[in-house]
């Protein structure tokens, strides 16, 4: 874990930049170490669980620092996390401790102390609803943070812009431990629109900045103008799989670098696409970060052959511990690798994300991805945001496409737009319009909280 004697090393550098305020590194260790004091009086021990409210400001990245710094189990969620959510996050966790800003609450585990092995646990985007939480000691978090540097070269000239919540797993480790371990500065963005991100951009000389690919999409869609954002050296698409057509547009536009990377909370950073090769419609995988191993497994445990689809199976040092608590199955833990539970396939030597096992739809006897179709619908010049599912019914369960317009759009033009895309069996024949469509911190659609059918 990152060390405070490392941080005040860094002397008079700019660690963070917020709208209230800019941190020296030598401030900022000594922000921390005021912390931990005041952490110890309140009666947080190294042996605590605590549940880490976050925000993205100076004061959550003091927070951090002084808990890792102490010792015990950090979980980082949101600070906005509604209140049923929370307790239900408390009862799989089981936190001494709340921290969040400048308070420190008892939280409800009955126990005093739980004497844990892990430094930090992760909330993971299950497919059921339930809480999945993954459990890393410190070595997995060092690990997980060279491998994200390492694969994009970040340098103490990096300010890096903090678009990706703290609470979620790459905006904790990837870009604030990533940044900080490095010497590079942290901006803050006083706007999350689109259009305010490119300001922010241009006017704090950002280097680099990741984003959901449905960010990057909103920010060419919404610019007025071709705008070249001269001072960035790459962005970085995290969270799910980028079209073609979006990374293209984003591209042409602003005249920047793409890239996008897979990875997971259970093992950190895993592939990179820096040369935005495509297979079909869809940017590969591209290629293992330093010191990860990526294979495909078959049912059988084989290797499948060329175009044939496999499980996507990471080994590197910073896949965790394993999970506490309940799982969904959609992926597992056994030793140093992680079963992702996403399907890929090799056609013509590049890697193509094939979907994730759990969220298949069987329709006329064939496996639908509903992120294909919602691919297609989100090409429309008026679609904002598309979610796909099935609905239960009598026989073959029918789609059904939840769709967020900027602009009036008939149910009919849309099905008639993925008529021309798709085949008969991926075509869905319900539209129902929304207002808007749930997503987690990172961008990624919550299919468990689309609602009743």
């Amino acid at each position: 874990m990152l060390n405070l004697d490392a941080v005040a090393a860094r002397g008079a550098r700019v660690a963070l930049r917020a709208a209230e305020r800019l941190v020296r590194y030598d401030e900022l260790a000594s922000l921390a170490h005021d912390r931990i004091k005041f952490l110890k009086q309140a009666g947080v021990t190294a042996e605590d669980r605590v549940l880490l409210r976050c925000r993205s400001t100076v004061g959550t990245v003091v927070n951090a620092l002084a808990l890792m710094q102490q010792g015990g189990a950090v979980l980082p969620v949101s600070a906005e996390l509604p209140d049923h959510s929370l307790e239900t996050v408390e009862k799989a966790f089981a936190p001494r401790w709340r921290v969040a800003d400048d308070e420190v609450h008892r939280a409800g585990a009955v126990a005093s102390s739980h004497g844990t092995s892990f430094a930090q646990a992760l909330l993971s985007s299950g497919s059921s609803g339930r809480p999945k939480i993954v459990l890393r000691d410190a070595a997995h978090v060092e690990a997980g943070v060279r491998i994200f540097v390492g694969g994009l070269e970040i340098g103490e000239s990096d300010r890096v812009l903090a678009l990706v919540p703290l609470e979620h797993s790459f905006g904790f480790n990837s870009v604030m431990l990533g940044a900080l371990t490095q010497g590079a500065q942290i901006v803050f963005p006083g706007s999350r629109h689109p259009r305010g991100i490119i300001d922010e951009i241009e006017a704090n000389a950002i280097s680099v900045f990741t984003a959901p690919p449905l960010f990057f999409d909103w920010m060419h869609r919404f610019a007025e103008r071709s705008r070249p954002l001269a001072p960035v050296r790459v962005c970085v698409s995290v969270g799910d799989i980028l079209t073609r057509a979006g990374h293209a547009a984003f591209v042409d536009k602003f005249g920047v670098e793409l890239w996008q990377s897979y990875g997971a909370s259970e093992c950190g950073p895993a592939l990179l696409n820096r040369s935005a090769g495509y297979v079909d419609e869809t940017m590969a995988l591209g290629e293992t970060y330093p010191g990860v191993e990526v294979s495909l497994r078959t049912d059988a445990g084989t290797a499948p052959g060329e175009g044939e689809t496999g499980e996507i199976v990471v080994r590197s040092a910073a896949v965790a511990l394993g999970y506490l608590g309940e799982q969904d199955g959609g992926s597992r833990i056994v030793g140093r690798e992680f079963f992702t539970g996403d399907l890929a396939r090799y056609r013509g030597g590049l890697l193509q994300f094939a979907g994730r096992r759990k969220l298949l739809i069987a329709r006329a006897g064939r496996k639908v991805d509903p992120a294909e179709i919602e691919q297609v619908l989100r090409s429309h010049p008026d679609v904002v945001d598309a979610a796909v599912r099935a609905i239960p019914g009598v026989g073959q369960q029918p789609l059904q496409a939840l769709v967020v317009a900027r602009h009036p759009i008939s149910p009919e033009a849309l099905i008639e737009m993925c008529s021309r895309s798709l085949p008969a069996h991926m075509v869905p024949r319900i539209i129902e319009f929304r207002e808007s469509l749930p997503r987690d911190a990172a961008g990624k659609l919550r299919r468990d909280a689309l609602g009743e059918a």
